[in-house]
C-alpha cells in the first residue's frame, strides 16, 4: 500500500530470428504450444518459483485454460473450490508441453538463465521480461538476431517495479 510503481513490464517471447522463420513465430498461445510440440527442445521457460517470466507464462497457460478470462482470479472471488475447478485445466496444458521443453523439461532457475540459453544456441525460443530483455539487446549479452514479440489474442502478464520513501528518511 505504500510503494508507488515508477515502471511496468512485460513478458514477452523473445526468440532467434536465424532460427524461427517469421511466418512460424506464434501469435497465440494455442499457436506457441503447437510450435513447442513441432519443435521439441526448442522452447523454455525458467521455474515460477524463481523468475517471473516463468510464472507469467503459468499463468498466461491458467487464462489459457479459462476462456482467456483474468478476472476469474481477483483476491475477490478466489477460493479453494474455484482454484480446484479452474486451475487443473491448466496443468494439464503445461504437462503435455513438458516433455517438449530444453532437455525434456528442464526448467532453468530465473529469468537470466533463460536468456543465457537462448543467447548460447541451446534453444531458439524463450520467455523474457521487456526491460531485461531489451536491456540484453543493447549491451549485446543478447545477439541482435534475437527479436521479441507479443501475442495478439491475451498478452501474458507482466508486473510493476515499486518505490517507497521511508516516512523518516532525511530528505522528505
Amino acid at each position: 500500500p505504500y510503494g508507488l510503481p515508477y515502471r511496468g513490464s512485460q513478458v514477452l517471447l523473445a526468440y532467434d530470428s536465424t532460427k524461427v522463420p517469421e511466418n512460424e513465430v506464434p501469435k497465440t498461445f494455442p499457436d506457441l504450444i503447437a510450435w513447442i510440440h513441432a519443435h521439441p527442445g526448442q522452447f523454455v521457460y525458467c521455474r515460477p518459483d524463481r523468475g517471473g517470466s516463468g510464472g507469467n507464462f503459468v499463468i498466461r497457460a491458467i487464462y489459457e485454460a479459462n476462456g482467456k478470462d483474468p478476472s476469474l482470479f481477483t483476491k475477490d472471488n478466489y477460493s479453494d473450490d474455484l482454484a480446484n475447478q479452474l486451475l487443473p485445466p491448466a496443468w494439464k496444458i503445461l504437462s503435455d508441453i513438458n516433455s517438449d521443453i530444453y532437455q525434456n523439461g528442464s526448467y532453468p532457475a530465473g529469468n537470466l538463465p533463460t536468456l543465457q540459453l537462448l543467447a548460447n544456441g541451446s534453444v531458439s525460443m524463450i520467455t523474457a521480461w521487456s526491460d531485461q530483455s531489451l536491456q540484453a539487446l543493447e549491451n549485446g549479452s543478447l545477439p541482435d538476431y534475437v527479436k521479441l514479440t507479443q501475442f495478439t489474442d491475451l498478452p501474458m502478464p507482466g508486473g510493476y517495479v515499486y518505490t517507497a520513501i521511508a516516512v523518516n528518511a532525511t530528505h522528505v
